[in-house]
C-alpha cells in the first residue's frame, strides 16, 4: 500500500468526521494551523516521524503545545495517526485533505507566485476573475518568489497559467538562440 493511499485514508476519515458532528469548517481551521504548524519546522516533523519516541509521549507534547487551539476531535485525530505510527504522513495527509474540503465546500485553491506580495485589490480582481472563468469559488493562496522577476504564475488544480517575465525570457532566450527571432524584432518599441 502506497503512502499516498494510506494518506488518503486518513485525510477522507477527518473529513467525515468534519461532515457528521457539523463542524467541517472548523476542522479546515484546525488543519490549517497544524500544517502551517508542520510546514514550518523540520524539527517538528522529525520529531513526529521518529519511531524512538512513544505516540503517548508525541501526544503529550502536542497536546501542551496546541493547548486550546485545538479541539479534542482533532487532537483524537492526531493520536490516531501516531498511534498508527504513521506521523511521516501528516504533511501528505494536510494536502489530500484541503483537496477533499474545497470539493465539499465548492471552492478550489488557487497557487499564485508573485515576485512579491500580492496587493489585495489585485488579489480581489484576480480570484474574481478565476471565479468567472472557472465556475468554482476560489481561495488564493499566494507565495512569494522573486525568480518569476515579474508579472504571476496560477495553478488551479491541473491548469498552469504562466505570465511571469522570467518564462518570457525564457521563451525569448530560446527564440534567439533557434534563429526564429529577428534581432530587428527585438528592438522594436
Amino acid at each position: 500500500m502506497n503512502t499516498e493511499r494510506i494518506s488518503g485514508v486518513y485525510a477522507r476519515a477527518l473529513l467525515e468526521m468534519g461532515a457528521e458532528a457539523g463542524t467541517l469548517d472548523a476542522v479546515g481551521v484546525e488543519m490549517a494551523l497544524w500544517h502551517q504548524a508542520i510546514r514550518g519546522s523540520p524539527e517538528f516533523r522529525a520529531f513526529l516521524a521518529t519511531p524512538k519516541i512513544p505516540p503517548a509521549g508525541k501526544m503529550d507534547v502536542v497536546r501542551r503545545a496546541f493547548a486550546g487551539s485545538l479541539s479534542e476531535g482533532f487532537f483524537g485525530f492526531i493520536g490516531v495517526v501516531l498511534e498508527k505510527r504513521r506521523g511521516l504522513l501528516f504533511h501528505e495527509i494536510a494536502k489530500i485533505f484541503r483537496i477533499g474540503l474545497d470539493e465539499r465546500m465548492g471552492r478550489s485553491s488557487a497557487v499564485v507566485r508573485t515576485a512579491l506580495p500580492l496587493v489585495d485589490e489585485v488579489a480581489a480582481r484576480l480570484r474574481a476573475t478565476l471565479e468567472s472563468k472557472l465556475g468554482v469559488n476560489i481561495v488564493l493562496d499566494g507565495k512569494v518568489d522573486p525568480s518569476v522577476i515579474g508579472g504571476l504564475w496560477v495553478r488551479v488544480g491541473d491548469k498552469v497559467l504562466d505570465g511571469t517575465v522570467l518564462t518570457r525570457l525564457r521563451t525569448f532566450r530560446r527564440l534567439m538562440g533557434a534563429g526564429k527571432l529577428r534581432s530587428e524584432v527585438a528592438y522594436e518599441d
